[in-house]
């Protein structure tokens, strides 16, 4: 999947909903922050997710990219995968390498009440910022999976098990 859009999910956006992601590539997308004129504030470069119920297995996140502004603080989330709002979310097996955002440029979650999320057997590389970013809530568990060369590996209360980080996060 490759798109320019402006808001949110390069590819693909999703709210309140469940379903699965699978095999797929998403890659070198851009979402900016203007929209018909307006300022909006945008974020998941590649695929955003608010709420529900999601599986992303088996995929590729790569080169996705948020064009940020000043607007809002929460700006730019998420350069791979943003995941905001309530809900239970697994990244399986994927590769989530060289993205770019202002903040949690792999995967970030955000926002009060924020989802758990499970990250298992994923590579994490390269992203320009942050590799996994945890905003003020939900929780983020990270398994069996590889970060190495983002800009920090690990932001915010993390849990990892069995992981190799490169900087020691």
């Amino acid at each position: 999947l490759n798109n320019s859009f402006a808001a949110a999910g390069g590819a693909f956006c999703a709210s309140n909903s469940s379903g699965v992601i699978t095999n797929c590539v998403v890659e070198r997308n851009l979402v900016s922050s203007t929209y018909a004129g307006w300022s909006v504030v945008n974020s998941g470069g590649g695929i955003r997710i608010l709420g529900g119920s999601w599986t992303i297995c088996d995929s590729r996140i790569n080169y996705n990219v948020i064009a940020t502004s000043a607007y809002d603080a929460n700006d730019g989330a998420g350069g791979g995968i943003h995941l905001t709002d309530p809900g239970t979310h697994a990244i399986r097996n994927c590769v989530v390498a060289q993205n770019d955002s202002k903040l949690g440029d792999g995967i970030a979650i955000t926002v009060w009440n924020g989802p758990d999320v499970t990250v298992e057997n994923c590579t994490l590389s390269g992203n320009s910022g942050q590799g996994v970013y945890r905003g003020v809530s939900g929780n983020l568990a990270v398994r069996n999976s590889i970060l190495w060369q983002n800009g920090d590996d690990v932001n915010g209360t993390v849990t990892l098990e069995y992981c190799d980080v490169q900087d020691g996060d």
